[in-house]
């Protein structure tokens, strides 16, 4: 049901406004019986008005437009609270995203007045900034979901962020896979720490982390937070259950974390013979009270920053590798042996703990070149040998 109104004066007359134009109520009525009314100086506008929410609650696109007048900031910190549940790091980052870039723009805005097109300005500018193309695609991607559970939330009718190109990463760091002798040089070259007036002193306490990460995968996260009750080295097996993250004091007094894998997943990888035995030199070499394989001086948990800034960068640089080279380059590294050896790509992925088959076609994709070829010469000569050729 809907009706308009042209607006009276006291006396019956027809009311002309301050600005000499007429009034006009346009009213109508949702399922529930509830009364919406909007008033408009052209009549045809209150009919345009009428005829476009009557069309959304047929559709059944139609939403109060009362809850959508809430503020977006009210709303994006009841959506922060809903990933509490999340990893630490990733909750940390998401408030970043929220108060540094979300807010700043659209905290103040009723979240049905946000439109399309400001989303598309403001992915721009975040671009223009400065923000490296993943950032910007981060922050996208967390105001997304904020304005899809309005969406769910029945507070707005569509969701603003839909036609929004992200900018291209044409500028993507570069992996760098290293040979098992380069992997050598490395272990060799980060046994040797600087010490006063200028002279090295030999230290092999990261050695055997070195080894570790190039031939197992594993993320720094999982090395340094690594108890030897996960070490089966009877069976030649390492169990993967937890991540060490550095974060800040309000999350940790300590500014360091212990919780699950990044993608919460565990698994267990087999170890080669030669890095079981570096392990078991470790281990005897470097005991920790409180049971960390890969311990600081004082028994607790490296901060991994630290340990790049004045162990492995020095090191990288002493072994005459790329000077971007970074830690996780040992992890494709271990990835580039294991295809190389044979390695399936759901193999690769159980192996590493991706999330998805998908993250380690994406990021590897390319190394398994030339398997097919392998494959079809192995099934002509099994052809052959069956014909009898």
């Amino acid at each position: 049901m809907a009706w308009i109104t042209a607006r009276k004066n006291k006396d019956g007359e027809l009311y002309i406004g301050r600005d000499g134009k007429r009034r006009y109520d346009a009213s109508y009525r949702d399922e529930s019986g509830k009364k919406y009314k909007k008033t408009f100086t052209r009549k045809i506008d209150a009919e345009q008005w009428i005829v476009s929410e009557q069309g959304k609650i047929q559709r059944g696109e139609w939403t109060d437009p009362a809850r959508g007048k809430l503020r977006l900031r009210i709303y994006a910190d009841q959506w922060l609270e809903t990933k509490r549940g999340t990893a630490p790091r990733t909750f940390i980052k998401l408030d970043g995203y929220v108060r540094n870039h979300i807010k700043p723009v659209f905290g103040d805005s009723p979240l049905n007045s946000i439109q399309p097109m400001q989303v598309r300005n403001w992915v721009r500018l975040l671009h223009d900034n400065g923000l490296a193309p993943s950032t910007v695609k981060a922050i996208y991607q967390a105001f997304r979901q904020i304005m899809t559970l309005a969406v769910i939330d029945q507070r707005i009718s569509k969701n603003p962020c839909v036609g929004i190109e992200m900018p291209r990463d044409r500028n993507q760091q570069e992996m760098h896979f290293l040979t098992a002798e380069e992997v050598a040089v490395l272990a060799e070259a980060i046994c040797w720490m600087k010490v006063s007036h200028g002279k090295e002193q030999r230290d092999e306490r990261h050695r055997c982390l070195i080894l570790m990460a190039a031939y197992t995968g594993m993320r720094a996260g999982e090395l340094h937070a690594l108890h030897q009750s996960r070490l089966d080295l009877n069976h030649g097996v390492v169990h993967v259950r937890e991540g060490l993250s550095e974060v800040p004091k309000w999350v940790s007094p300590t500014g360091m974390l212990l919780g699950p894998t990044k993608t919460g997943k565990s698994r267990s990888i087999r170890l080669p013979a030669p890095l079981i035995a570096a392990l078991k030199e470790h281990l005897h070499a470097f005991p920790s009270e409180k049971g960390y394989v890969f311990p600081a001086r004082g028994g607790g948990f490296v901060r991994h920053h630290n340990f790049f800034r004045r162990r492995f960068k020095p090191a990288a640089e002493r072994a005459g590798l790329p000077e971007d080279l970074r830690f996780h380059d040992l992890r494709h590294t271990a990835a580039a042996f294991f295809i190389a050896d044979g390695f399936n790509a759901k193999q690769l992925m159980d192996r590493l703990g991706h999330s998805s088959i998908r993250v380690t076609y994406d990021r590897y994709g390319h190394l398994f070149e030339g398997h097919d070829e392998d494959l079809l010469a192995r099934l002509s000569e099994r052809m052959k040998m069956g014909e009898g050729l």
